[in-house]
């Protein structure tokens, strides 16, 4: 009798093991089952955070080639043996928090928001990740921080941004946007829209750090060179007696050590006419001070480096005052740049003076009797180093 209640004792701690092994079994295939789900869970939300990534670099990069472009993408990625879905979506105005976009404007010509989405399928769920960014776009002719005043006899063929207040004075014309955070003064045309309620926009910050003393180009670096001047004695026109005139020639190009063709300026130019013929990029140094630059000026940059960029107040005028004794044209192209103040006056000047951006903390143009400006969209497209004319201001994850 007791052999049999030893052998039953026997069996039932042999079924209790057994139980109890078959169940840590199952709660070890269970745990390796979910460790192995929220594991492929976890690559698969990674992999949709990069393709929300990737669609919002993908509709930045559609930007920068035309400000205009707003149609929605959608297209498939593979990642890690997942066939991924993404797709960014294009909003004007700001999100109001509750998936409602509502312009600070009505509407806000410059400022959108951009929704980029990820989705990888599973076997069981999707992973889906949505980012938004608010982003400052600004493809302008002319973008002040402060101020902007069009005189008469300027022509603006491109678009006008300024914080302050904008002046579009009689005579003057704009075949283009001008919008202001400030206030608005249309006496002239303006054939665009025109707004006092765009968001103010920070100005670009363009430092001289990537072209002076040294800059990059083509992988290379090489130093950027002093603009000398040498006295041009002009032959006079017929019947004009002596003393004959003569101008300060400032002159540049590309070299094997100065391939693109950077040149700086140390000192004050003088106040007799100039004559400026230069395939390459000023750099205004300081301690110069403000810098007058009045007489024939011609400046082509090496793309895509800017025309000018200054440390002071730059006041530019072109004249055609030196034709009778061979010195004509006029014409900068590319980008001129100051965070100062930038007056810009065309004297006789026929034809397109300047080709590109103006960028400045204020800025006046005027025409004597006309100044054309147009606006050259490579600035926009190919910017010169250490300008970004697409601002970030906001990101976040929605989902």
């Amino acid at each position: 009798m007791q052999m049999l209640q030893t052998r039953g004792s026997a069996l039932i701690l042999i079924l209790l093991v057994t139980s109890i092994l078959y169940l840590l079994g199952i709660a070890l295939l269970l745990i390796s089952f979910t460790e192995g789900t929220l594991s492929d869970l976890e690559v698969r939300s990674m992999q949709s955070f990069y393709l929300a990534e990737s669609a919002l670099a993908e509709g930045l990069a559609k930007l920068r080639t035309n400000p205009d472009y707003r149609t929605d993408l959608n297209d498939t990625f593979s990642l890690g043996g997942n066939v991924g879905l993404y797709s960014v979506a294009f909003y004007d105005g700001t999100n109001d928090g509750n998936g409602h976009y509502l312009s600070t404007l009505s509407p806000s010509l410059y400022q959108i928001i951009l929704e980029g989405r990820g989705v990888i399928p599973g076997p069981r769920a999707s992973t889906r990740t949505q980012i938004e960014a608010e982003v400052a776009l600004k493809p302008f002719a002319i973008l002040s921080g402060g101020a902007v005043e069009v005189g008469a006899g300027g022509v603006i063929q491109g678009n006008i941004h300024a914080n302050a207040q904008v002046t579009v004075s009689a005579g003057a014309t704009v075949t283009g946007n001008v919008t202001t955070s400030g206030s608005l003064s249309v006496q002239g045309t303006v054939t665009g829209a025109t707004s006092f309620l765009e968001p103010s926009m920070n100005l670009p910050v363009l430092t001289l750090k990537p072209y002076y003393p040294t800059y990059t180009y083509q992988g290379n670096s090489y130093p950027a060179q002093r603009l000398t001047h040498t006295s041009l004695a002009l032959p006079n026109p017929p019947g004009n007696p002596p003393p004959y005139p003569s101008i300060e020639l400032y002159q540049g190009a590309p070299s094997s050590g100065n391939p693109a063709a950077i040149y700086y300026l140390d000192e004050a130019t003088p106040a007799d006419p100039i004559q400026v013929d230069l395939v390459g990029t000023l750099i205004i140094l300081p301690p110069v001070g403000s810098v007058r630059m009045y007489g024939a000026i011609k400046i082509t940059p090496v793309t895509p480096f800017p025309a000018i960029i200054s440390a002071h107040d730059l006041e530019i005028t072109l004249t055609e005052s030196l034709s009778p004794f061979g010195v004509t044209g006029n014409l900068i192209q590319g980008l001129v740049y100051t965070d100062q103040d930038l007056t810009l006056t065309g004297e006789g000047v026929s034809g397109v003076a300047v080709q590109g951006t103006l960028i400045a903390h204020r800025i006046a143009v005027q025409g004597v009797p006309n100044l054309q400006l147009a606006y050259a969209p490579g600035v926009w497209s190919n910017p010169p180093p250490d300008l970004d004319l697409i601002e970030v201001l906001s990101w976040k994850e929605e989902e």
